[in-house]
């Protein structure tokens, strides 16, 4: 049986640097909504809302795609921790249910 992922995620960590700068996950808002194991939503970042994509929950274990960054991590309660990886480049992650 999948875990509960639906509802508004804040993330808190995740930075990638790159030759424009940075580009920083702390803040970001990820909003799913769940039927069975199949996730989609938006997530947004500094007030630019990007599509969900390839998201499904296997288990504890949430997979999806934003973009061009693929997100894999685990869901404990009321956390997410993981790994995103974009352009061959490996960040960890964190978020936080919101209301939490």
């Amino acid at each position: 049986m999948p875990a509960q992922a639906a509802g508004s995620w804040q993330f808190a960590g995740g930075k990638w640097e790159h030759s424009g700068g940075e580009w920083e996950l702390r803040g970001a808002e990820l909003a799913l909504t769940q039927q069975f194991q199949m996730l989609s939503g938006t997530l947004t970042m500094d007030g630019k809302s990007m599509p969900v994509s390839d998201a499904k929950m296997l288990g504890d274990q949430i997979t999806f795609r934003a973009g061009n960054t693929v997100y894999t991590g685990q869901l404990t309660g009321s956390s997410i921790e993981g790994t995103a990886i974009t352009n061959g480049n490996s960040v960890p992650w964190s978020a936080t249910r919101a209301g939490n």
